[in-house]
């Protein structure tokens, strides 16, 4: 199994990286554009079981997708009790 690097941009996309080629894996939109000057920011982190999951924060509701490695897609939300944002 491989390494990755995730990162989020301004733009709202995400990205993830092979860590060891540097090989573009997934670009998706997720979240909604920040403003640069804005406080706000989308964060990413690895599940601790060694990355099984990615956990992306940052929509306008609060809550938090969890993204399956190597299919990139959403695979549970963690949400509805958020009253301002979350971080990971």
């Amino acid at each position: 199994e491989g390494a990755y690097v995730a990162a989020t941009m301004a733009d709202g996309s995400l990205y993830v990286f092979e860590a060891g080629t540097g090989k573009l894996q997934t670009r998706k939109k997720v979240v909604r554009k920040v403003d640069r000057a804005s406080a706000a920011r989308c964060c990413v982190d690895w599940h601790p079981d060694g990355g099984a999951l990615l956990a992306v924060a940052g929509s306008a509701d609060g809550d938090v997708a969890l993204y399956e490695r190597l299919s990139w897609e959403v695979s549970s939300y963690l949400g509805g009790g958020h009253r301002g944002p979350a971080n990971v």
